[in-house]
């Protein structure tokens, strides 16, 4: 999480403005020291995990905002470890856990501090089958998988596609938590650091969101 920054500089600053899942694609990308979104991180460590011999299924996700869900737009990862289930989510944004975590509902789990979350395992009101306490399952192979990328990467009403974006996890050398963030976010940079943030930078142009990249990241 410290080394690997969520951000969407593909779909802005590359000829072909598009994402690939291919192993190969993805071990290119992110070892090299780019990142990606949800998706793609995801996606990447199941290759990982996988190769490791752990079970495991991916699963997509609706993100709530304000207590309305959009469609189908995150994806993270079901890894089963002495025949006990994890939720294990690599990358949300600029949030998320920091650890796998058994589904429990009311399970709390650190975040950055001062954040923390909690895990709700309950049916969404816009589900039909009120028993669908986990989104439905997907291979990285199926055609679901492909169709939540398609949507992410292509549709203007997406935030990846109309905002560039770049997060970067702040590590303290000195104890190795994670107390902190970077974030470039369309025309401003900002540092957040425990429970305080600060715009330390803001971006008139796009020629300076480019030196600010340079700059920051």
């Amino acid at each position: 999480m410290a080394r690997v920054p969520f951000e969407s500089l593909s779909l802005h600053y590359s000829m072909h403005r598009t994402l690939s899942f291919g192993p190969d694609d993805l071990l290119s990308k992110i070892v090299k020291g780019s990142g990606g979104y949800c998706m793609e991180l995801n996606t990447f460590f199941v290759s990982v995990l996988r190769s490791l011999n752990y079970p495991l299924f991916s699963v997509g996700g609706r993100v709530g905002m304000g207590g309305a869900y959009g469609g189908w737009n995150h994806q993270l990862n079901i890894v089963t470890i002495d025949c006990r289930r994890y939720v294990v989510d690599v990358r949300f944004c600029s949030n998320g856990p920091l650890q796998p975590n058994p589904p429990e509902d009311g399970r709390e789990f650190p975040q950055i501090a001062p954040a923390r979350g909690k895990l709700e395992c309950k049916a969404l009101p816009i589900h039909t089958d009120a028993s669908q306490l986990l989104p439905c399952r997907f291979r990285s192979d199926e055609p679901h998988h492909h169709e939540m990328n398609l949507t992410s990467m292509t549709s203007p009403r997406n935030f990846f596609v109309y905002a560039v974006m770049y997060i970067r996890t702040i590590l303290d050398d000195r104890t190795g938590k994670l107390i902190g963030l970077l974030i470039l976010l369309r025309d401003y940079v900002k540092r957040q650091l425990g429970g305080h943030a600060e715009i330390i930078e803001n971006l008139e142009t796009k020629a300076w969101r480019v030196a600010a990249l340079r700059k920051w990241f």
